[in-house]
């Protein structure tokens, strides 16, 4: 759509924040299905045949988008934030699982609104869940929209119900397959950020790195005998710290227990550099 077209549609959806949302598992009665599209034949289409051939929930799922506070509102009513007479809901808040949305939006026959600029905003809000854009425009046309960012599928339009059903309901199966992925790996693992940061050491001599890093790969409480100087250090499996952060990665790439391999690297790492700092002192006591 030409660009001056979609300034008043999109100053419109910058005046409108939702506070972010979660997407809560489907219920059983069907999926929160949500669509926006200008004409009114479409959207009877979409209810009449897409919305029963993907079991949507009758009571929450709706095309909307016949007036332009419907086109604008339709972020929050996929958000779960109101329902499609754009009535404000009470928490907890369930996002849709499937949003369909027209890619040119139109009043009185004018396209004022992108449907690539709600799926962007939608995305900025917290959406999660499957994303078509829906066009009657050519092949070369719908291909360059498949690369729209958090765009899912793309479907021409007119459209054939079951096929694109099917699609929709893939997606959504993937989707949740990911979503249980992550919520499993982050009860296994809760910790989010990296375990070692060593930014911090760029732009330092490579002799103090040195120093520090053979703390990693020999923790031996016993000073180095003198034969044992300028030589690299001993690489100890059983308690070095190197080990433990293998044993470690290992571990959490396996999806196993990583609370004593933590508790043994905060042990070891302790030793290590209590022997460091013995050290350090035992030669500042010879060379003050």
């Amino acid at each position: 759509a030409p660009e001056g077209l979609l300034a008043a549609g999109a100053s419109a959806l910058r005046g409108t924040s939702p506070p972010r949302t979660s997407r809560l598992k489907p219920a059983e009665e069907g999926l929160f299905v949500a669509v926006v599209d200008d004409s009114a034949f479409s959207r009877k289409i979409f209810e009449a045949t897409l919305l029963p051939a993907l079991g949507a929930d009758a009571q929450r799922s709706k095309a909307i988008g016949g007036t332009k506070e419907e086109q604008v509102g339709f972020i929050s009513f996929a958000l779960g934030l109101v329902d499609a007479s754009l009535h404000d809901l009470p928490p907890p808040h369930r996002q849709a699982d499937v949003v369909l949305i027209d890619e040119n939006l139109a009043l009185d026959g004018d396209v004022h609104l992108s449907g690539s600029y709600v799926l962007a905003r939608l995305r900025e809000q917290g959406y999660v869940g499957v994303a078509c854009l829906a066009s009657s425009c050519d092949r070369e046309q719908l291909a360059r929209l498949m690369a729209v960012p958090g765009v899912d599928l793309v479907s021409p339009k007119p459209f054939h119900a079951s096929a694109l059903a099917a699609a929709l309901l893939k997606a959504h199966e993937v989707k949740q397959l990911v979503t249980s992925a992550h919520a499993t790996q982050e009860k296994r693992a809760p910790f989010a950020e990296k375990l070692v940061s060593l930014t911090h050491l760029e732009g330092l001599p490579h002799s103090s790195i040195r120093s520090l890093m053979d703390v990693a790969y020999n923790n031996a409480t016993e000073p180095s005998s003198p034969s044992s100087a300028g030589k690299r250090p001993r690489f100890l499996s059983a308690s070095s710290v190197y080990a433990k952060l293998a044993q470690l990665e290992k571990r959490f790439q396996q999806s196993e227990s990583t609370d004593q391999v933590c508790h043994s690297l905060k042990g070891v790492a302790k030793t290590a550099g209590a022997c460091r700092l013995a050290k350090e002192g035992q030669a500042f006591s010879a060379n003050p």
